[in-house]
């Protein structure tokens, strides 16, 4: 259970449909996130943790957190990588 995600909601009186509401997600999303500890997308973790006032850190700790511009460069770079050898054997 994700108790630290739990405390932020009670301390700030909001619940989990509240925060469903404010991040775009079903309800039973904001309850795996609870339960289950499942890891929200990256921008659902930032929606929740600006509209529970604390940091994104505090609530996912276990989460390892690239910058936005390193993650783009590795999904492109992947996708070059992988066309040009598409193209090689197709040639």
């Amino acid at each position: 259970m994700n108790g630290r995600l739990r405390s932020a909601l009670v301390q700030r009186g909001i619940t989990v449909e509240m925060l469903a509401e404010l991040c775009s997600v079903d309800p039973k999303t904001v309850d795996r996130w609870l339960t289950k500890e499942r890891m929200p997308h990256r921008r659902h973790r930032f929606a929740a943790a600006k509209h529970l006032q604390v940091d994104e850190a505090y609530l996912w700790p276990n989460h390892r957190q690239r910058p936005a511009h390193l993650e783009a460069l590795r999904s492109e770079t992947i996708e070059v990588i992988q066309g040009r050898a598409w193209w090689r054997v197709m040639r």
